[in-house]
Order: structure tokens, then C-alpha cells, then sequence
């Protein structure tokens, strides 16, 4: 197979793909050569791969929707017998003993894994730069961020690597690197998708998991393989649907100019399309939704440092984490147990705000990331940590609501690009009602062509 072969295969989303080989005109194995030549011809540039498999494994299903088609993991999620990273030097020998339920499911659906892809350091930043495996580039806007958690993941769909990629979500970690890498972004409703890993309060509590993909399309139908019953909705439609746009964050910015105007623009195609759109606030208390937050991420980086550090004795925390991780442990001896208190009760508080906010508004509008893709470096885990604390916080505006609250919530390519690299535009919707937005979500996709 030539390279030119393999770019060809890989401008077809998964279905199209899938729909290949039910017809016999490509094999699994010819779909995943032509990956791996794809991965090969820009990664050592690009770095969204971090491992990529010698051997793939053949698909467990062969008649399953996805029967052939291959997707990449990201680094946090357990395969067996292939290497658990999180991207972190103090896992760097770590291997996977089992698959979860939503991994089992891409499977059994005829998925082909090929690999993993870059990520900060255990998922806890909004740039894929860890000191153990290197910065992941974004293939929209050299010498930019790809975003994070799920940096690579968005990176490789982009590039045209793979199809789908696996991607997870506590703070805007699926939505916010596909905003910045132009694809979509999908992140269920609080226990809307099987469990991807083993069982964790702050991970339950915060993040879902997804498949990134190019196409709605790719996105509705992997989500079919990953949801619980928990989730549904009734049809969405644009035509009288009632839109909330909101262009203040969290800790009462507006977003930046070049990321507001394509709101602007997304509203007025909204409008366009028969919808209600009216400015409003995001729901519930900003101030305390953000304290909440901050201390819960504390929680998540002490737990991690503690924890690594009672497993190797003797070896000084420095060279097992960074220096963002152990930031988080240090900055946790501040909370006390009322703080902590407090941040959990406000999960239950926000899920009351919003659901009083549904009650008048179909659908929140708004930016996925208070700015366009960022620099490489600014962001960086080995930066300054009293620097990066008060840098990272307004970047993370708008995202960290859907988590806190529960809520399904999509980032959407479909307004093109600013200056600065791919501009999402976010839209959430009610806790269970992930199927409404994506039905809605096509809908708009078919409208902008």
C-alpha cells in the first residue's frame, strides 16, 4: 500500500470505513496498514501517538457496526497486556491487566486498536505537553496547543490518524482539545457512558468518556456503543428551539473577541434556522461552582502524589510527578474539611441550578474555551505553579459547569477557525438528555454543510 492509498482510506470517517469491509472492498488489516503508514508519515512531527502496537489484533466481531475499523485509546485507558502510562514518568513500566466495560463495548463492536495517544500527566491539565513522552502538536495551528486532557486524541482524528479515538472528560478534557483541534467533541450526562476504568469517587463524579470523531454522524453511533440506559431525550429541533447564549464565564469574563464572534456567528446561524436565542448567565453560583472545582482538583492531584509516593519509598517525588501534580498536593494542605464539604455539596446545588435553567432554555450556547488555541509552553506542567494556577483557572471558563453539574455537552467545529488556530462552539443541554443533543447537533451540522 502507498502512502497516497492510505490518505485516501483515512479521508473516510469510521462508518465509511466499516462500510468498506461489509462489502469486501478493504480488509481490516488493509484499513489498519494504512493507519499505521499515516501515523508513521507525520507523527514524529505531529506526536499524538505515544505507543503504537507491532501487531494489531484481529476485530472480535466481524458482522459489528464497527467490524475493521481502528481507533486509538487514550494513555489512561487499561488495555491488557499493553502499557497504562497516563503519561506519567511513575508509570512508565506499568501494564494493563484488563479491559472495561466501554472498552469490551468498542470491541465487541469490531473496533482494532492500534495504540495510545498523548496526554498531560494523568489528564490534569488542558495541554498535552508531559515531561515523559513530550508535547502533542496541534495539526491545525503549528506551534499551539492541541488541548487537553485528551490532547492526541483530538490531534490524531484530526490529522486523519484514525477515525475515533477515545477520549475522557472531567473538566472540558474531551470538548476543549477538540474545539482547539476543529473536530467534535461529544461528552455525556454524569454515568451516561459505561465505565472506563475502575472505580473512583472524583472520576465518577466528574468525568465521562467518549469517542472523538469528524462527523456527527461517527459520534451518535459510537455513542450507541458506550451509553447506559440512563440517557435519552426527545427530538430536538431548531425551529422554535429556545437557545440561551452565554458569553461570561465562570469567574465573570467574556470570552475573547475572536472566540465571541464565532458565537455570534453561531447564533445568528441558530436564529437563521427558526431558533429563540436570547443572552443570558450560565446557571448557578459562579464563584462557588469555581471554589468547588479548585478544591476537588487539589483532591484529585494529592490523592496521586500521596499515593505514588507511599508505592516507591526512597525515590524523591520530583522525578516520579511533576511539578503541576505535586503543586495540587501542596496546595490541598490549605483545604479543610469544610472546604471539602462545601465543593461536593455545590455538585448537587448546580444540578439544581440547572435544572431550573432547562426548564426555560432547551439548550446552553456557548464557547467551549475562553480563548483560541494557546501557545506551546504557556501551560506547561514544569511552568511556575502560583503562575500556572492563575493562568489555567480563566482559560478553563466555561467547560467545568457541564462536569459539576452533570450535564451532556458538545463541541462543535463547524464555524471554522480564528487567527490563532480552531474556535468550538459548546452546546449543553439538560442531564439525560445526551440524545436530544445529538439529534440537535446533526441537525446543525447538516445545516452548515
Amino acid at each position: 500500500m502507498q502512502l497516497s492509498d492510505a490518505v485516501e482510506l483515512g479521508a473516510l470517517d469510521a462508518i465509511g470505513q466499516a462500510e468498506l469491509v461489509r462489502k469486501g472492498e478493504a480488509t481490516s488489516a488493509e484499513l489498519c496498514e494504512a493507519a499505521r503508514l499515516r501515523i508513521e508519515a507525520t507523527n514524529g512531527e505531529l506526536n499524538a501517538v505515544t505507543w503504537l502496537a507491532e501487531e494489531f489484533p484481529a476485530p472480535l466481531a466481524e458482522n459489528g457496526p464497527f467490524a475493521g475499523v481502528p481507533w486509538l485509546l487514550k494513555a489512561s485507558l487499561e488495555y491488557p497486556g499493553w502499557p497504562f502510562t497516563s503519561c506519567s514518568r511513575s508509570r512508565m513500566g506499568a501494564v494493563g491487566q484488563k479491559a472495561w466495560p466501554l472498552t469490551q463495548a468498542c470491541l465487541d463492536a469490531g473496533m482494532v486498536p492500534l495504540g495510545f495517544t498523548g496526554m498531560p500527566e494523568f489528564g490534569l491539565l488542558t495541554t498535552g505537553e508531559p515531561l515523559a513522552t513530550g508535547a502533542v502538536n496541534n495539526p491545525a495551528a503549528a506551534g499551539r496547543s492541541a488541548g487537553g486532557s485528551s490532547s492526541g486524541a483530538a490531534a490524531a482524528v484530526a490529522a486523519g490518524y484514525a477515525p475515533l479515538a477515545h477520549a475522557s472528560d472531567a473538566a472540558g478534557s474531551i470538548r476543549i482539545p477538540a474545539a482547539n483541534c476543529g473536530v467534535i467533541g461529544f461528552k455525556p450526562s454524569r454515568g451516561g457512558n459505561l465505565r472506563a476504568r475502575a472505580p473512583h469517587l472524583i472520576d465518577d463524579v466528574l468525568c465521562s468518556d467518549m469517542l472523538i470523531a469528524a462527523t456527527m454522524r461517527d459520534v451518535a453511533a459510537s455513542f450507541d456503543l458506550v451509553a447506559t440506559p440512563f440517557v435519552g431525550g426527545l427530538p430536538a429541533r431548531l425551529n422554535g428551539l429556545r437557545v440561551g447564549l452565554a458569553l461570561g464565564g465562570l469567574d465573570g469574563r467574556r470570552a475573547d473577541p475572536a472566540v465571541a464572534a464565532k458565537l455570534h456567528q453561531a447564533a445568528a446561524d441558530l436564529a437563521g434556522a427558526g431558533a429563540v436565542v436570547e443572552e443570558v448567565a450560565m446557571p448557578g453560583d459562579h464563584a462557588a461552582i469555581v471554589r468547588a472545582f479548585k478544591a476537588i482538583w487539589m483532591h484529585e492531584g494529592g490523592e496521586l502524589t500521596h499515593l505514588i509516593g507511599a508505592a516507591n519509598p526512597g525515590v524523591p517525588i520530583g522525578e516520579l510527578l511533576e511539578p503541576w501534580t505535586v503543586g495540587l498536593a501542596k496546595a490541598l494542605e490549605s483545604i479543610d474539611a469544610a472546604e471539602t464539604a462545601t465543593a461536593f455539596r455545590q455538585l448537587g446545588l448546580s444540578e439544581l441550578a440547572a435544572a431550573e435553567f432547562f426548564t426555560r432554555y432547551d439548550v446552553l450556547l456557548s464557547p467551549v474555551a475562553q480563548e483560541p488555541p494557546i501557545v506551546l509552553g504557556r501551560h506547561a506542567p514544569d511552568r511556575d505553579f502560583s503562575e500556572l494556577w492563575d493562568d489555567l483557572w480563566p482559560f478553563v471558563n466555561f467547560t467545568p459547569l457541564a462536569n459539576i453539574a452533570g450535564l451532556p455537552s458538545i463541541s462543535l467545529p463547524f464555524w471554522g477557525a480564528a487567527e490563532h488556530g480552531p474556535v468550538g462552539v459548546m452546546l449543553t443541554m439538560a442531564q439525560g438528555r445526551d440524545r436530544s443533543l445529538l439529534v440537535l447537533s446533526g441537525e446543525i451540522e447538516a445545516l452548515m454543510g
